[in-house]
């Protein structure tokens, strides 16, 4: 390769690695227009498209560095990446192995791989490589995570050595902030578990104040004021005239369910115990309905944004696009009469799956709002801004109940409430009413959903392994001397 090409490349890398991916992408295909063979640049481009939500092309750009250069293992490490984001979770396993027979040492494919392992329930052999990546690089925050997700399961312990070289990276000050909220979540999960809540929420609060320094710093914090005018939108645009305008628009498809809810309130609960049912299949977290939402203004060719574009909605538009859909569906999962897309904040585009499946049913989960929000406080989520904070996501919860109770006014299609403690305390009565709600004759394997053998790529991909369970209900209330300012937050005016 020339020098300059050289040189722009290694420009592009520093503007990737700073999260300039825009600039890096323009860089990378410059590079490419000079030479089309050059692997680095095709695999780093696919990294870029993965990044920003494309992981399709990410895929057939990495392949395309693969061809090239076969034996390089951080290029296997990255389909794997891509695969996953599109619920290929055995392909990304396969190219995790492939990539650590090329590079025994790579800590990240052997981080990434137990991941994957757990979503596939392979637990034993994740906690292997959880402890292998550890092993080679001990200040792996990453590592500890999945260990830490593994321990509070029962699938291995963390050792006071673990606990003390966690305590000991977080004051070191020599961790990123996003992999110092990494260990303190999990430390804040490890003294929970030994009922220490007072240290166990001091880790909370420290990872969640990490977060959202991140979340600033790559200008992705939580706008109340931006959510509000949203839920205020939705509500003035999705009327029952609009409803009627629309109500021979879209697919008269019966396959697609939509479970949604806040966050932690029992949406992978649901979908497993669906799921386990032999005539229904669950694909999991889907982007897709958000997706159509935000390309509808193009699709439209109209300036307006969404949702007061789809004044301009036509039938022919509604029809291909719920067409579209199903074909990604049939895609995923074959010949199940239902499909279950179980994308929680699905609950703020169920105007919009209304005019595209008219005969689509909606599972609404529910759950204590003191113990919905605490549970996602607690939680470390990939990407979820408004959880990071106790007032925010007290905010979000009532704008959240203020767009529900629109809904139940407005819909034109049925939806079912189904509440997590109603759920844990008799889950027969009501996993019957559910299968019945979905059109399907009732079959005894929804009750032992835990033994399924089905991926789960969601936070609660242990948590669904496990028989029915009571000790989440009223969690919060351990908590209750920290959590003055959820209450707050929760008790204050839509």
């Amino acid at each position: 390769m020339a020098a300059p090409i050289r040189d722009v490349l290694a420009e592009a890398v520093k503007l990737h690695q700073a999260g300039n991916l825009q600039q890096a992408e323009s860089l990378y295909r410059q590079v490419l227009r000079a030479d089309p063979r050059q692997a680095d640049a095709l695999n780093l481009l696919g990294v870029i498209a993965n990044q920003t939500g494309k992981p399709e092309i990410g895929i057939d750009l990495i392949r395309q560095a693969i061809a090239i250069q076969p034996s390089e293992a951080e290029f296997h490490h990255n389909l794997a990446a891509a695969h996953k984001a599109v619920g290929e979770v055995a392909a990304a396993i396969a190219e995790h192995r492939l990539a650590l027979r090329l590079k025994p040492d790579h800590v990240g494919a052997h981080v990434y791989l137990s991941d994957a392992l757990m979503e596939q329930g392979d637990l034993a052999e994740a906690l292997e490589h959880s402890r292998e990546a550890l092993r080679l690089q001990p200040d792996s925050a990453l590592a500890y995570c999945t260990l830490g997700e593994l321990a509070g399961f029962g699938q291995g312990a963390f050792t006071d050595a673990d606990i003390e070289r966690m305590q000991a990276l977080v004051l070191s000050g020599r961790q990123s902030p996003h992999d110092a909220s990494l260990l303190y979540f999990t430390l804040g999960a490890h003294w929970e578990k030994k009922q220490a809540h007072d240290e166990a929420f001091r880790c909370y609060a420290q990872a969640n104040a990490l977060k959202r320094e991140v979340y600033h710093q790559k200008n992705k914090a939580f706008d109340p004021r931006q959510h509000r005018q949203l839920i205020d939108n939705l509500i003035a645009v999705f009327t029952p005239e609009f409803f009627e305008r629309t109500r021979r628009f879209g697919s008269d498809s019966e396959i697609p369910l939509f479970v949604v809810g806040m966050v932690r309130s029992g949406t992978s609960l649901v979908e497993q115990i669906l799921a386990s049912h032999p005539l229904a299949f669950g694909v999991g977290e889907l982007k897709d309905i958000d997706q159509i939402a935000g390309a509808l203004p193009a699709r439209l060719n109209v300036a307006a944004s969404y949702p007061a574009c789809l004044a301009h909605l036509d039938p022919a538009s509604a029809k291909t696009m719920a067409y579209r859909y199903l074909q990604r569906l049939a895609h995923l999962t074959g010949e199940a009469i239902r499909v279950i897309d179980k994308m929680p904040h699905n609950y703020l585009h169920l105007g919009l799956i209304a005019v595209l499946f008219p005969r689509t049913r909606i599972i609404h989960c529910r759950r204590d709002p003191m113990d919905v929000c605490a549970s996602a406080y607690f939680q470390n989520f990939k990407w979820l801004p408004y959880a990071s904070s106790m007032e925010e996501i007290g905010f979000y919860h009532r704008q959240y109940e203020r767009l529900m109770a629109h809904w139940r006014q407005v819909l034109p299609v049925p939806m079912q409430d189904v509440v997590y403690e109603e759920m844990v305390a008799d889950q027969e009565a009501v996993s019957r009413k559910l299968v019945a709600f979905c059109g399907l004759d009732w079959d005894e394997r929804c009750l032992q959903f835990h033994k399924s053998a089905r991926v789960v790529q969601t936070a609660s991909k242990l948590q669904v392994r496990q028989p029915i369970y009571t000790r989440s209900v009223a969690r919060w209330k351990r908590f209750e001397a920290h959590l003055q300012p959820l209450k707050d937050a929760l008790q204050e005016p839509a």
